[in-house]
């Protein structure tokens, strides 16, 4: 009779522990503590886990905007980003913000023939969704878009406490499958296609490989941290950017090392704080 007292206690004591369970797991305390967990198996990874050098982030810094002036600037900035990185040989060229208003005089001409004859330059978009799907489409200017390589969506969900660990990889839509700018940029750089999408994962493939991607919730990946970005990608500002292409129009060697940018993925983003185009981690 007491052991079945003793079980039947047992069993309760399980069963107000799992309700509490439960009741906890949705609070922002055990949030917080899942997205520490998380960012903790990041960091005691032992395995030698670098990013590709290939990858250069242009930064539009705190700097260069008191430099420049007020964000936005006029598009002819980007006109001289774009045949600069074009003389550098960058392979592929995304501009993380969105030039959705036309500019004033011919800058967005001037930005039009530099794109077509650089060839490689991708320009997101940003899909404003609602529980009933898109509400909202902001994109780049029609002009500008029929010059880009390639486009794609930028949107990005934080976590509560304003980091980025997760990014969607595609939106299904009524007219078809929206990708994700860098995922698209990704694909064109290592040519590759979406072979298949289940569920649980993205198969990219081509005629030598087969890349899988984990999916979660359907259709976002977990990203993969290296480390603090400032310290292990090469980064140089937009302005140190011209004044390199300056120095090579005008005979002289440039005062920044510009090899690294042959053959890149170079992301110009802005970085400096206050600005509606910059985010918490780029």
């Amino acid at each position: 009779m007491q052991r079945s007292k003793n079980h039947l206690l047992n069993i309760c004591l399980a069963l107000i522990a799992a309700s509490i369970t439960i009741l906890l797991s949705d609070t922002t305390l055990f949030k917080r503590l899942e997205l520490v967990s998380l960012d903790t198996l990041f960091q005691l990874r032992s395995h030698s886990n670098t990013p590709s050098k290939d990858i250069i982030i242009i930064e539009i810094t705190r700097e260069d905007v008191r430099a420049v002036g007020r964000w936005p600037w006029e598009r002819s900035w980007f006109v001289k980003m774009t045949r600069a990185l074009e003389a550098f040989e960058a392979k592929e060229i995304l501009y993380d913000f969105i030039m959705s208003e036309p500019s004033k005089g011919d800058d967005d001409i001037q930005l039009q023939k530099a794109m077509q004859e650089a060839g490689n330059v991708y320009l997101p978009t940003f899909w404003d969704f609602s529980r009933d799907g898109v509400r909202e489409i902001v994109e780049p200017i029609d002009t500008l878009v029929q010059y880009a390589k390639g486009t794609g969506f930028v949107n990005i969900t934080s976590d509560i406490d304003g980091s980025f660990r997760r990014l969607p990889l595609y939106s299904q839509e009524e007219d078809g499958v929206e990708y994700n700018v860098v995922l698209k940029l990704a694909m064109d750089h290592a040519g590759l296609e979406v072979k298949e999408i289940h569920a649980d994962e993205m198969i990219l493939s081509n005629s030598d490989r087969e890349i899988r991607i984990p999916l979660m919730d359907s259709n976002y990946i977990l990203v993969n941290w290296y480390g603090k970005w400032r310290k292990n990608f090469a980064r140089y500002s937009f302005l140190e950017i011209l004044k390199a292409h300056e120095d090579i129009l005008a005979g002289r060697k440039p005062f920044i090392d510009i090899q690294p940018i042959k053959n890149s993925i170079c992301m110009v983003a802005h970085t400096s704080t206050g600005s509606y185009d910059s985010k918490p981690i780029p």
